[in-house]
């Protein structure tokens, strides 16, 4: 029976998934002699060659400049929280959760002396409040959609920071219900960008001692919300709750170029991603506990500030109780982090 010399070509692919984001990261060559085809089998759609006899001669694998760049970024990625880079990292993200939840609280703090400049009903005042909470809901589902499917998640959070600031600056132009409902949808959608892409850098960043990471950002998190409602009463009282509301812009704005600045895109690679099967039942109870406990503190957010309103309490009072009500949450995350790396 006659033979063949093939040269086979192969190549690896570590991108994966779909067809339009795969690109070759090294190249094979696999010589082999092949006897004749003496038979065929039956394989899905159609019969296939059988060959039998084959001898492999030689192998060669050659890296591309593609693998070489994606070692270099995987290392890169494969920061450690007892690291200074990881300390930085942690720092930087904690900061912009910081702000981000900060300015979660100042329009609810300052909704009692805005309904009243506005003439506000209490329906209206629900709707701004609800308004806020809904664009914040299901912007973090296509939010968190989009950044695993594409990546750019140092731009996203940029992004949001951008979006609020621009958001309280109408705010703090506004005339009436209908800017103010606009306004703060669009908040609402700037706010919800950071938590599902944040909390993902995070969990991808920290293999060991995730859960004192996590609790040192949750901490972050409630630190501004503890802040930011005392400081916008003081500001409000002080110079008006305009001026506060257009104060704050400068904040965000600032935190998204130091953000810019000293944060470096992560690798982004959709090989990155198993199939993993999703627990639906326990989904499924998590996200009604999720529901009913949003729906209460969100509830006590708006109205709370607003009944406190109408007892007389001025703007600095109202911060003060906000921040009261979240100031403990500042230990309880960085402990629940804690116990969570320590207990099984």
């Amino acid at each position: 029976m006659p033979h063949a010399i093939c040269v086979i070509i192969v190549y690896d692919d570590l991108y994966g998934i779909s067809a339009r984001h795969r690109q070759p990261l090294s190249y094979g060559i696999v010589i082999v002699r092949a006897k004749a085809t003496c038979g065929h089998a039956q394989q899905g759609h159609g019969p296939i060659s059988v060959c039998r006899h084959i001898t492999v001669f030689a192998t060669a694998r050659f890296t591309t400049s593609k693998h070489l760049q994606k070692i270099y970024e995987l290392e890169k990625a494969s920061v450690r929280m007892e690291g200074y880079d990881g300390r930085r990292f942690l720092a930087m993200i904690t900061s912009v959760h910081f702000v981000n939840d900060g300015f979660e609280m100042i329009v609810p703090t300052l909704l009692p002396v805005i309904s009243v400049a506005l003439s506000l009903s209490y329906p209206q005042i629900g709707m701004v409040g609800g308004a806020l909470v809904v664009s914040m809901g299901l912007g973090q589902v296509f939010v968190g959609a989009f950044s695993d499917y594409f990546g750019h998640k140092k731009r996203l959070i940029i992004a949001g920071l951008v979006l609020v600031s621009a958001a309280f600056l109408i705010i703090a132009v506004s005339q009436g219900f209908y800017s103010m409902l606009a306004a703060n949808l669009m908040a609402g959608f700037g706010l919800s960008i950071y938590h599902p892409v944040g909390v993902a850098m995070i969990a991808n960043r920290y293999d060991e001692k995730q859960g004192k990471a996590m609790g040192v950002h949750g901490s972050g998190g409630n630190a501004g919300m503890f802040l930011f409602p005392l400081l916008a009463g003081v500001l409000a009282d002080v110079i008006g709750w305009r001026l506060a509301l257009a104060t704050f812009p400068i904040l965000g704005l600032a935190m998204a170029a130091l953000y810019a600045i000293y944060v470096v895109e992560e690798p982004f690679s959709l090989s990155s991603f198993e199939p993993k099967k999703l627990l639906i039942p326990a989904l499924a109870t998590i996200i009604l506990a999720m529901g009913l406990f949003n729906m209460a503190v969100r509830g006590f957010i708006v109205f709370f500030p607003v009944t406190l309103g109408t007892i007389g309490t001025g703007s600095s009072l109202t911060g003060g109780f906000m921040s009261l009500f979240f100031g403990v949450g500042i230990v309880g995350q960085y402990l629940g982090g804690w116990l969570s790396d320590n207990m099984e």
